[in-house]
C-alpha cells in the first residue's frame, strides 16, 4: 500500500467509526452497526471503540453530555414502555420500573440507598479457603 493511499484509508476509517459511534449512540446493536455499514461485529466494535477513544479524554462536561444522551434514550424507552403500562401489561411495569432505577442511579439519587438484594445465588463446592 503506497503512502499516498494511507491517508485517504485513514480518513475513510475515521469516518466510518463516527458513523458506528453515532448509531451506537442511537440505540444500535454492534451487529446492527455491522449490518449498516457492512463490516463484521468485531470491526463494529472497535469503530464505537476507537471513536470513544478519540473524543475520550472526559472533561466533565464530556461525561454530562454522555449522561444526558444515556437519559434521553431512557425517556424515549420509558415513553414505549408506558404506553404498554397504561394498557395493563405486567411486564411493562417490570420495564418501566426497571427503567426508574436504571435513570435514578445515573442522576445519582440511589447513592445513600443500600445495594439491591443478589438475585443469583453462587454456590462454591470443593473450596477451601484455608488452603488459599
Amino acid at each position: 500500500m503506497s503512502k499516498a493511499k494511507l491517508p485517504k484509508d485513514h480518513l475513510r476509517a475515521v469516518i466510518r467509526q463516527r458513523k458506528a459511534m453515532e448509531l451506537r449512540v442511537a440505540g444500535k446493536t454492534y451487529w446492527e452497526i455491522a449490518d449498516e455499514l457492512g463490516v463484521s461485529y468485531r470491526t463494529a466494535y472497535l469503530d464505537v471503540l476507537n471513536a470513544y477513544k478519540r473524543t475520550a479524554d472526559l472533561s466533565d462536561l464530556d461525561v454530562e453530555k454522555a449522561r444526558r444522551i444515556e437519559l434521553d434514550r431512557l425517556d424515549r424507552l420509558y415513553q414505549r414502555a408506558w404506553a404498554a403500562v397504561e394498557n395493563g401489561s405486567l411486564q411493562a411495569i417490570d420495564t418501566a420500573l426497571r427503567i426508574i432505577t436504571r435513570r435514578a442511579a445515573l442522576q445519582g439519587l440511589d447513592t445513600n440507598s443500600p445495594p439491591p438484594p443478589q438475585e443469583h445465588v453462587i454456590k462454591v463446592v470443593g473450596f477451601d479457603p484455608e488452603r488459599l
